[in-house]
């Protein structure tokens, strides 16, 4: 009888204590990351956006800055990763 006395006890501890003191959810930590991703990525497109629509867009030029923003694009493709990894842990 005492083996399930102690038991109940250790087990009543344990809930208690996640009760207390709650396990940090990884939740947080996948949609930080995903708010990151969507950040960087809504910047990039902003940029293009209002260098696309500015006056001074000749087609040499243009061609240049599409080449950086398609660097800057696969860049941003180096995370995605990482965030389906946190994603992942968070479910």
């Amino acid at each position: 009888m005492r083996c399930h006395a102690e038991t109940l006890v250790g087990a009543g501890v344990g809930v208690l204590s996640n009760l207390l003191f709650p396990p940090r959810v990884g939740s947080e930590d996948a949609g930080t990351a995903i708010e990151g991703l969507a950040e960087d990525l809504a910047r990039l497109l902003d940029t293009a956006a209002h260098e696309v629509a500015g006056d001074d867009v000749a087609g040499g030029l243009l061609a240049e800055r599409a080449s950086r923003w398609l660097a800057e694009a696969r860049h941003l493709t180096h995370d995605i990763p990482n965030v389906g990894t946190v994603v992942l842990h968070a479910e």
